[in-house]
């Protein structure tokens, strides 16, 4: 079988960019929003910024497993 064939339930071309950037946006908003959801229960201000991060980190790594060829 051919390694560079299409996959079915995998995006192919540009819905491929789409859902890459939609995992790279939800990432720090989803934990950036937990982050500051806890800074404003706990009366700290560290959290949010600890929350976009780890995001981004997620998310980053989320695409490389997900496409990684």
């Amino acid at each position: 079988m051919d390694d560079n064939a299409h996959r079915p339930g995998e995006p192919v071309g540009e819905a491929v960019a789409w859902t890459v950037l939609a995992y790279l946006i939800t990432g720090p908003a989803v934990y950036g929003g937990l982050g500051w959801a806890l800074d404003h229960w706990l009366g700290t201000g560290f959290l949010t910024p600890i929350g976009l991060v780890a995001g981004m980190a997620l998310a980053v790594c989320a695409v490389v497993v997900r496409y990684r060829s």
